[in-house]
């Protein structure tokens, strides 16, 4: 099912044969990031590595008509006690799962002290807890202990009753030093039949 809308920052398209997350949106052109296959390396000396590549970026028109899969698109046509009709299609978060679109984290978030279940976007995944090719003295494991160590951190300090707040914390992308990175993190449902608590941890743009 294709939609006519302007695509907007944090959709989630079907693009490139698979579900991709558009980064940012103007008036010329959406930045669409399409998931890499990983690669595996083999060293001289020790087990196969495999590496996941930072996501490609790819511009597209931001009126493409290509199916938007986080939009609930609903008619007014058969449910005549609701001024919107009824919901023909949804994007649960199982299915974003599923495809690889968000990652569950929560087991490493249990440990760092969050009993709600966590899960990362792709695109942090991809940024902030895969190893970028050639840096050295990181690991995927201590990254993401990283992000939700900070996380509870950002959720003691937040306001009673807030269900969005900041994540700062520093991430070494390189073989230098760690740079300020500022993640999101929404509370909101699990998914759309489950009313329980989630935390979902994205870009500022992946709205």
């Amino acid at each position: 099912m294709t939609n006519i809308y302007t695509l907007r920052a944090g959709d989630v398209v079907e693009y490139a044969g698979q579900p991709c997350r558009v980064i940012r949106v103007s008036d010329c052109a959406a930045v669409v990031a399409v998931i890499q296959k990983p690669r595996t390396i083999t060293p001289r000396f020790g087990q196969p590595v495999t590496i996941q590549p930072r996501p490609k970026l790819e511009r597209i028109s931001p009126n493409s008509e290509i199916p938007i899969l986080n939009r609930l698109t609903i008619m007014n046509t058969e449910n005549q006690d609701s001024p919107f009709g009824p919901v023909i299609y949804a994007y649960t978060r199982a299915q974003a799962v599923a495809d690889g679109v968000q990652l569950d984290v929560s087991k490493t978030a249990k440990e760092a002290g969050i009993s709600f279940p966590v899960f990362l976007t792709r695109t942090v995944f991809a940024a902030y807890v895969a190893v970028p090719e050639g840096v050295e003295c990181q690991d995927e494991a201590g990254r993401l202990w990283d992000i939700c160590w900070m996380l509870r951190f950002a959720i003691i300090r937040s306001r009673s009753g807030q269900d969005r707040v900041p994540v700062a914390l520093y991430v070494r992308n390189d073989n230098h030093r760690a740079k300020l990175v500022k993640l999101i993190a929404q509370c909101g449902p699990l998914d759309i039949d489950d009313p329980q608590p989630a935390i979902t941890v994205m870009l500022p743009d992946e709205d």
